[in-house]
């Protein structure tokens, strides 16, 4: 399927054909993983949707996930993805939140990232800050340094965190 095309209908009958199978899920999630580039690029899209409908499935993949997010010459749309999916994730393993923050504060601080990639990194962020509320004075302090140049998109994904934050940030 992944071969035939990359539109939001196939990623739908993508994820549909997944259902709540982790079995399924694993053999995509593998593609993702090994494929070729255009394979993985195609895949991430129905990785991320199928992980936000059923987050157990992600459970045994978060170090693979973060690999992943290591590699500079991934396409931007396997960044994007993935950080959505955490993004909308509430219940990450304790072990990786380190990780994450660093992926996230990493995206948000760099200047040549996606808008996307840098909104979901923040929506993450915000999440963490929940159990990590001594992250907040860091993540102000880029946002504070980025705004005064920062696009219209980069602005209102800030504002959106600092929003946010408001209620871990007494």
């Amino acid at each position: 399927m992944l071969e035939a095309g990359h539109s939001k209908k196939q990623t739908g009958e993508i994820v549909n054909f997944i259902g709540s199978d982790q079995k399924k899920f694993n053999e995509l999630f593998s593609l993702f993983m090994r494929a070729e580039d255009k394979i993985v690029q195609r895949a991430a899209w129905p990785v991320s949707y199928a992980v936000i409908a059923n987050p157990f499935f992600i459970n045994k993949h978060y170090k693979s996930l973060f690999k992943k997010l290591d590699d500079p010459t991934q396409h931007e749309a396997v960044a994007r993805n993935i950080m959505k999916m955490i993004s909308e994730i509430d219940d990450y393993p304790k072990k990786y939140h380190g990780m994450l923050i660093h992926h996230c504060l990493r995206f948000v601080e760099g200047p040549k990232t996606k808008i996307s990639v840098q909104a979901y990194s923040l929506r993450a962020l915000a999440n963490l800050c929940k159990w990590y509320p001594e992250i907040i004075p860091e993540v102000k302090l880029v946002l504070n340094e980025r705004l005064p140049t920062a696009t219209p998109s980069y602005a209102t994904s800030a504002r959106n965190f600092l929003k946010a934050i408001k209620k871990f940030n007494k």
